[in-house]
């Protein structure tokens, strides 16, 4: 027992050394697994993320791209609806038609969405914050979206229905013939609220389109910050 003691006493600082090695060798790889990890999470972040900006880029062009259209198709409808045709243009000009015969249907990307709610294990307030922010945006635009664009379609299938029962939509559509189908339009009071009806909730719908493109903008905006780009 002494000279277990006698050992130790003389011995001590060799203990203490290899006691500090230890431990700061398991200190060290803490450390290292803790940055592997956090270097994992950013690595993830930066591709979920974007995932997230490259579906709101691609939705925002077509947006952008059908909001040309469907301007144009308001023009025209409002025109209708305000008795501002002429018989001549009805028969002449297809964009009167055009403009209550159909519509470009869109499809809002939720890949990054998806990968954002299933695998990114949020650690920071900021990453959380932004997450959170997404997750709000989708939530509240593809809800209006969808409820405006389901209304729409509603509509286009009761008026697509009444003009399908018209003697002048044969001729117009399968024989190219405008002519019935400008006398049936000119000065057409029913024809006129008919088609006021469409463009109420097909403004309705370009008007949630452009908000969805105009907070989708600020949001990209927002992810560059957040990933330093």
């Amino acid at each position: 027992m002494k000279k277990i003691l006698s050992h130790l006493t003389t011995d001590w600082y060799k203990y203490l050394l290899e006691l500090i090695v230890i431990t700061a060798g398991v200190l060290g790889a803490f450390a290292l697994n803790s940055w592997k990890e956090q270097k994992d999470f950013e690595t993830q972040q930066v591709v979920i993320y974007g995932f997230v900006k490259q579906d709101l880029q691609s939705d925002i062009a077509e947006i952008e791209s059908s909001l040309v259209s469907f301007s144009k198709k308001l023009e025209a409808l409002n025109k209708i609806t305000q008795a501002q045709v002429s018989k001549e243009a009805f028969a002449t000009d297809s964009a009167y038609f055009s403009s209550f015969s159909g519509y470009e249907d869109l499809h809002i990307d939720q890949r990054g969405l998806n990968l954002l709610n299933n695998s990114l294990d949020l650690n920071d307030l900021q990453s959380t914050v932004l997450a959170n922010k997404i997750a709000l945006f989708y939530s509240d635009h593809l809800t209006e979206v969808g409820i405006a664009e389901k209304e729409l379609s509603n509509n286009f299938q009761r008026l697509y229905f009444e003009i399908s029962q018209e003697e002048w939509f044969f001729e117009y559509v399968f024989m190219g013939n405008a002519k019935p189908f400008a006398e049936f339009a000119t000065d057409n009071r029913d024809f006129q609220i008919m088609i006021g009806s469409y463009r109420i909730i097909f403004g309705i719908y370009a008007y949630e389109l452009n908000r969805f493109r105009e907070n989708g903008l600020q949001l990209i905006k927002e992810i560059d910050d957040h990933l330093g780009q």
